[in-house]
C-alpha cells in the first residue's frame, strides 16, 4: 500500500510561505512578457483596438484602424487600454490582461481543489496548471481566449464552492453571486459563451446526478439583476450609439460563426486530439484521480458535490460544444484545461511512487522528442539557406525539451529512492512543475526567430523614424495586423474588406475601394506610403505607377513615390537588424 506524497498535510502551508511562492512564481510568469514581438493576427488586433481606445477616450465602441469594430466586446480591450495609459504601449502591456487571467485561472485551481478536496490537492493543482504547455501559451498571446477561459472558470469553480461538503448558507450565498459576477464578466470577455458554458456545466451536473434541488440554490432573482447590471450597461449604450451593433454581433458572431464557422473551420476531431497534447506531460496523472483516497470526496450531506464527476463533466461539455462547433481555434479549448488540471491535481495529492516513475518517465521521453525536433530542424536550416530562421529557432526548442527532462529524470529520481511514508513526494511534483514550465517558456520565447512571417516589427523600424501623423500609409490588398499598432497610427485600406468589412460599410470613405482609386490618389499625394505584397508591386510598376521600394521582408513591400523626400528610407529588414545596437533590439515601446 502506497502513502500520498503529503499524508500528515491537514491544512495551507504558513501564510507567509505561500506569499513568497506566490510572489516568486509571479516575477517568473510576468517576467519574460515583452520577449517576443506581437504576432499577426490576434496579438495585433487587440493591441491596437486598446491603443485607438485609450488615444481616443471613446471607450463605448470599439475601433479597429479607425474602423467600427464590433466581433468581439470590451472588457479587454479596456484594461489593456488602462494598461497603456498607466505604462504606455508595448508588448509586455499589451500581454499583460492575458498574463494576468492566466495567473489568476493557476491561483484559483489551487484554491479550488484545496477547498474541496485538500489542501495538497490544491498545491498539486496549482502546480499542474501553471506546466500546462496549453495554458501556458494562452497566458503569453495577446487574445480574449484566456479571459474568457479565466472567469467560465471562476464561474464553474464559485458553484462547486457553493455546493462543498459543510459550506454555511452564508458562503453559498456569496459564491453563487460570485458565479453571477463571473458570468457577466465573461459575457463582456467573448459574448454569449460566458453564460451559455457555465449553465450547460451545471445543468450536466444537476441532470446526470438528479440533485434538483441544487437549482433552487441559484438565486436567479438577485443573481440575475447582479448579471444585468454588470453586463448589459455596454450592449446597451453601443446598441444606442450604433443600431448596426446589435445584428452583427448577436446574430453573425454568434449563430453564424457556430455553424458556419467562416475561414477557421477544422475537423470534427481538431479538439479531441489538440487538448491531450495541450496537456502534455499530465495526462498519466488523470486516472490515479479515479483512485484517490481523501474523504473530502465523501458525499456526507445533502448538498455535496461529487467533485471527481463535476470535474469530468466541466471538461467534456466544453470539449463537446467547441467540437460540435465548425469555427475552430486552438485558443478555444481552454476553458478545458483547469477542470483537467484539478483532476490531475488530486491524483497527484494521492499518488504513489510508481505513479510519480510514470509520470516522469513519460515527461522526460516527451522532452527528449521535442529536443529531437530541435535538431532536426537545426540540420535542416544547415541544409538549406532558406529555412535560417527555423535554424535560429531550433536551440530554443533543444534547450525547452532538455529542461523537461533533466526536470523529468531528477523528479523519477527521487521517486524511485523515496521510501513509503517517510519522505514526501513534493519535490518531485515541483521539480517536474519547474522543469515543464521553465521548458515551455523556452519554446514560447524563441519563437521569436520566426516573426519575420507574423509581425511588422522590423518593416516598422524602418520607416517609423521618418514617419509623421499626417503622412498617408496604404495597405494595398493585403493588411498586416501588427503593422498599425507598431507604426502608432492606422493605414489606409485599399480593395481590402476582410473582418473589416462592416466598418468600411459604415464608414466607406475610410478605404479606397479599388487599384484605380488609389492610383489617382497616390499620384495626387506628397508624400505617400504603401504596404503591399512584392505581386502587386511589380504589377503596378508594370502599370506605369510611380513606385520606388522602400524597405521589403519575405512577404511584403514598403513603396513610396520617387519624387518624395524619403530616400532615407530605402533598406531592407535585414539592414536593420544588422544596424541595431543591443539597446535598441531590446527595446519593446511600439
Amino acid at each position: 500500500m502506497h502513502a500520498p506524497w503529503s499524508e500528515t498535510a491537514s491544512s495551507w502551508p504558513r501564510p507567509a510561505l505561500v506569499l513568497t511562492a506566490i510572489l516568486v512564481a509571479a516575477m517568473l510568469w510576468f517576467g519574460t512578457l515583452g520577449a517576443r514581438k506581437l504576432t499577426a493576427p490576434d496579438e495585433g488586433r487587440y493591441a491596437e483596438i486598446a491603443r485607438e481606445m485609450a488615444a481616443s477616450g471613446d471607450w463605448v465602441t470599439p475601433r479597429y484602424n479607425e474602423l467600427k469594430y464590433f466581433e468581439k466586446p470590451p472588457l479587454q480591450y479596456w484594461a489593456t487600454a488602462l494598461a497603456y495609459r498607466a505604462f504606455g504601449p508595448s508588448e509586455w502591456t499589451a500581454r499583460l490582461w492575458t498574463a494576468a487571467t492566466g495567473f489568476l485561472g493557476v491561483l484559483l485551481a489551487g484554491y479550488t481543489a484545496g477547498r474541496l478536496v485538500s489542501p495538497t490537492a490544491g498545491i498539486a493543482s496549482g502546480l499542474v496548471l501553471a506546466a500546462t504547455p496549453l495554458w501556458l501559451v494562452g497566458s503569453r498571446v495577446s487574445s480574449l481566449d484566456m479571459g474568457v477561459s479565466f472567469f467560465l472558470q471562476l464561474a464553474c469553480s464559485a458553484f462547486l464552492l457553493a455546493f462543498r461538503t459543510g459550506a454555511t448558507p452564508r458562503a453559498r450565498t456569496l459564491w453563487i453571486h460570485g458565479a453571477w459576477v463571473a458570468m457577466a464578466l465573461a459575457v463582456l470577455s467573448k459574448g454569449l459563451i460566458g453564460v451559455v458554458l457555465p449553465g450547460i456545466v451545471l445543468g450536466s451536473y444537476v441532470a446526470w446526478t438528479r440533485q434538483w434541488f441544487l437549482l433552487r440554490e441559484l438565486r436567479p432573482a438577485t443573481g440575475g439583476a447582479l448579471f444585468l447590471a454588470i453586463a448589459a450597461p455596454w450592449f446597451v449604450v453601443v446598441s444606442l450609439r450604433n443600431p448596426e451593433f446589435a445584428p452583427f454581433f448577436f446574430v453573425h458572431e454568434h449563430f453564424d460563426r457556430f455553424v458556419g464557422g467562416n475561414d477557421r473551420l477544422g475537423p470534427w476531431w481538431y479538439f479531441v486530439v489538440l487538448l491531450p497534447l495541450g496537456f502534455l506531460p499530465w495526462l498519466l496523472a488523470l486516472p490515479t484521480a479515479q483512485h484517490a483516497r481523501t474523504n473530502a470526496l465523501g458525499h456526507s450531506s445533502r448538498t455535496a458535490l461529487r467533485v471527481r464527476l463535476a470535474l469530468l463533466l466541466w471538461t467534456v461539455v466544453i470539449l463537446a460544444f467547441f467540437t460540435a462547433s465548425r469555427s475552430k481555434l486552438p485558443g478555444y479549448i481552454l476553458p478545458a484545461v483547469p477542470p483537467l488540471a484539478m483532476l490531475a491535481g488530486i491524483g497527484l495529492a494521492d499518488a504513489g511512487q510508481r505513479a510519480y516513475r510514470e509520470i516522469a518517465g513519460f515527461a522526460g521521453v516527451t522532452g527528449l522528442v521535442i529536443a529531437v525536433i530541435g535538431v532536426a530542424m537545426l540540420y535542416g536550416a544547415a541544409q538549406d539557406a532558406t529555412r535560417a530562421p527555423y535554424g535560429a529557432y531550433a536551440p530554443w526548442i533543444v534547450a525547452g525539451g532538455m529542461a523537461w527532462t533533466v526536470s523529468a529524470v531528477f523528479a523519477w529520481r527521487h521517486a524511485r529512492r523515496r521510501s513509503n511514508g517517510d519522505r514526501s513526494m513534493l519535490p518531485a511534483l515541483l521539480a517536474l512543475a519547474v522543469g515543464v514550465h521553465a521548458g515551455t517558456q523556452l519554446l514560447i520565447a524563441g519563437h521569436d526567430a520566426l516573426r519575420g512571417s507574423r509581425s511588422a516589427y522590423d518593416l516598422a523600424q524602418t520607416v517609423r523614424p521618418h514617419l509623421d501623423r499626417s503622412q498617408p500609409f496604404y495597405a494595398v490588398q493585403i493588411f498586416d495586423h501588427t503593422l498599425p499598432f507598431y507604426l502608432g497610427k492606422p493605414l489606409t485600406l485599399v480593395d481590402y474588406e476582410d473582418e473589416l468589412a462592416l466598418g468600411l460599410r459604415m464608414e466607406p470613405w475610410r478605404g479606397v475601394r479599388d487599384l484605380d482609386a488609389f492610383e489617382q490618389r497616390w499620384r495626387r499625394d506628397t508624400r505617400p506610403l504603401a504596404l503591399m505584397s512584392p505581386q502587386t508591386f511589380e504589377a503596378l510598376v508594370d502599370r506605369g505607377v510611380p513606385l520606388t521600394e522602400l524597405a521589403r521582408d519575405r512577404r511584403r513591400v514598403i513603396a513610396g513615390k520617387p519624387d518624395a523626400p524619403t530616400g532615407a528610407l530605402a533598406t531592407t529588414v535585414e539592414e536593420v537588424e544588422q544596424a541595431r545596437t543591443p539597446e535598441t533590439a531590446r527595446s519593446t515601446q511600439p
